[in-house]
């Protein structure tokens, strides 16, 4: 239960430290008629004489405390099978709602196998083959349950053509269930993350104007009142709430806009390298034999990673856009013939950050040391400053908090 504690109904430590490391088991009873639902495999179930039925589940995985699910409903069972990218043969179970068979069966068939391949592609081979890819139909919206993701988004496609709310638990079995964050306060590791593989979805399945509008739906969510990740560490309830002084939703929007300029600034194969790392502890994960390992990281962790694939320190990249809250300003000025961009951040933080510019229908990167860069000549020219809206920055359409 995320936020309110494992500790409602169970014994655990509340923590993200906190993941029992050789599994567990749970067994549940059930009236007749209905199913339970959990994490891992179900090793049996047991005719009870009173009518009632005992399901027993089994996971030998280290499993994220908040990802210890308890499902129990009508439900009907839809089954297939996915061929890893590692060779291993994955099954798969869809448990919805009896009643709601026909409309899981088409978001069966239509997007599980894609979904699945486009994040084994991107990332890596799905963490737990011997167990499942699961998904079961709930009455709260969704969560990322470690192999029974939580699902309850009505079967509705989003503005892209996919259903956005199972696209992005599925992604949590990477960001939040294999690689686990060891401190509440570098949550954006497991939601910015997860939010940003929707847009690159939708730039694989559609075009880049699709990941643009993304980007841009999710830039008009960003506040900007608490830093991303603070060197302190909050409590859980305190980092999903704004109101509480945390970064709240920006663990999403703004987490997901800070991979998308990281990506530009790092170019896309080490960035996606840098998140294969942060994953598995290797950039070539396929070389790997499952099991495979869950690893705790921070957001220093990832400052180390980053660093290593760029090759170069990006300590200041993470001041300005993880440490503290205010985005920065770029503002433009002309300076006879010239155009001069300059970054403008609280207390003057160093930021070279690279500015993608059109000049008459040619993109260039235009790099910044110090933080200033000088177009020669553009003033005279036509000339538009991230055009595709590629680097976090505060424009007029952003939210002050």
């Amino acid at each position: 239960i995320q936020g309110e504690g494992c500790d409602v109904w169970f014994p655990c430590k509340d923590h993200p430290l906190g993941e029992p490391a050789k599994g567990f088991k749970m067994r549940f009873t059930t009236p007749a008629g209905l199913e339970a639902v959990s994490n891992g495999v179900l090793e049996s179930v047991e005719e009870l004489p009173d009518g009632r039925r005992a399901f027993n589940w089994r996971t030998d995985y280290s499993t994220n405390i908040y990802g210890v699910a308890l499902n129990i409903g009508p439900y009907a069972l839809i089954e297939g099978e996915h061929k890893s990218s590692n060779g291993l043969t994955v099954p798969v179970k869809f448990w919805p709602l009896a009643e709601r068979k026909e409309k899981a069966q088409k978001l069966f068939d239509a997007e599980f196998a894609k979904t699945f391949a486009f994040f084994e592609r991107t990332l890596g081979p799905y963490p737990w083959p011997a167990e499942k890819i699961g998904v079961v139909e709930t009455p709260h919206k969704g969560m990322e349950h470690q192999t029974v993701n939580a699902y309850g988004n009505e079967y509705v496609r989003g503005d892209h053509g996919f259903d956005v709310l199972f696209h992005h638990e599925l992604a949590h079995e990477w960001f939040g269930n294999l690689m686990s964050v060891s401190s509440n306060s570098d949550m954006w590791l497991h939601e910015g993350t997860g939010a940003y593989m929707q847009p690159v979805y939708a730039r694989e399945t559609i075009g880049e104007a699709a990941m643009t509008a993304a980007m841009y739906q999710s830039y008009l969510g960003v506040r900007n009142c608490a830093a991303l990740a603070p060197r302190e560490e909050l409590p859980e309830n305190v980092v999903y709430d704004n109101d509480k002084g945390g970064p709240g939703s920006d663990i999403y929007t703004k987490g997901a806009w800070v991979l998308h300029s990281l990506r530009y600034l790092m170019g896309d194969e080490p960035f996606w390298r840098s998140l294969r790392t942060l994953i598995y502890d290797t950039p070539e994960p396929l070389t790997l034999t499952p099991p495979y390992k869950p690893i705790y990281r921070t957001s220093d962790d990832y400052l180390r990673i980053a660093s290593a694939e760029a090759g170069r320190d990006l300590a200041w990249f993470w001041d300005v856009y993880v440490r503290q809250p205010v985005a920065p300003e770029l503002v433009q000025e002309t300076d006879g013939a010239d155009i001069v961009l300059r970054w403008k951040t609280p207390d003057g933080l160093a930021f070279p950050m690279p500015i993608p510019v059109r000049i008459d229908g040619q993109m260039r990167r235009v790099e910044a040391p110090g933080g200033v860069a000088r177009l020669k000549g553009a003033a005279r020219r036509t000339v538009e400053v991230d055009p595709l809206l590629s680097v976090l920055k505060r424009l007029p359409s952003m939210k002050t908090c």
